[in-house]
């Protein structure tokens, strides 16, 4: 609530007209009391209106502050009343698709009462590639959401508890990664997807030299390539239509 400061008390007692020897008539004193209080009124005026000011934009700031920390707070109970469930998004080295995934998932569900967040990871070894895709940063700063993204965080590889764990499990392109999945977890991922708790999107990755993993594909002919303005929007879409998913089968009765 919006409190205004204290009430100023006039110093009338430092109003002292000057006095000259020979007045030249004898209201002249009784102006310059008038010009001193005048003055005055006006100092003190911008005084208290500084003061309202600087008070009214605390008390937003402090009002702000406390809005973001009750969404924070509802949030954390929410993760204590209800299990949450985790899905994790899967791509060749979990430094463009898989991670851009991650990031507007966990920004979209915010949005919502759904009990789910997000996790990345990749099914090779990153080698020297460091945090995230530029693309990927480039469109998450775009849509104002780069501060909350941890650019220091590097590529994570998928291991064999994230298969047990992940309520769902998102791999960005199946021609690709259906194969190196099969080639790391033997029949797992086929059973995974019998279960529903695996699917397949066809995001592909950028084109060219650019495709930081071209040298785990030797020979084996071009794959699909797509432009980042296009992947980008792709994996958006895509993330989207995943949330609306969840929403209409949360909003469904049960029993």
């Amino acid at each position: 609530m919006f409190v205004f400061p204290p009430p100023y008390r006039f110093p009338f007692s430092e109003l002292r007209p000057e006095r000259t020897e020979k007045p030249e008539f004898a209201g002249e004193n009784a102006i310059r009391l008038i010009v001193q209080i005048v003055a005055k009124l006006s100092a003190y005026g911008k005084r208290i209106a500084g003061d309202c000011l600087n008070t009214g934009i605390q008390t937003f700031q402090e009002s702000t502050d406390l809005r973001i920390a009750e969404t924070y707070r509802r949030s954390d109970q929410r993760k204590m009343d209800e299990e949450i469930k985790q899905v994790i998004f899967i791509c060749t080295g979990n430094f463009y698709r898989s991670r851009l995934s991650e990031e507007l998932f966990n920004y979209y569900v915010q949005q919502t009462d759904l009990p789910w967040e997000a996790t990345s990871r990749g099914l090779v070894e990153a080698g020297g590639l460091r945090g995230i895709s530029p693309f990927a940063f480039e469109y998450l700063d775009n849509k104002g959401l780069s501060p909350h993204v941890d650019p220091t965080r590097n590529p994570q590889q998928l291991k064999v508890a994230d298969l047990e764990e992940a309520n769902l499990l998102v791999a960005l392109n199946r021609d690709e990664h259906e194969p190196m999945l099969r080639e790391r977890f033997g029949q797992i991922p086929k059973i995974l997807e019998q279960k529903s708790r695996l699917r397949f999107w066809n995001v592909c990755d950028i084109p060219g030299e650019q495709n930081s993993f071209s040298r785990f594909f030797g020979n084996k002919g071009a794959r699909p390539t797509q432009s980042p303005e296009s992947g980008t929007e792709h994996v958006d879409f895509a993330v989207k239509a995943l949330i609306q998913e969840f929403v209409m089968a949360d909003s469904k009765p049960t029993g």
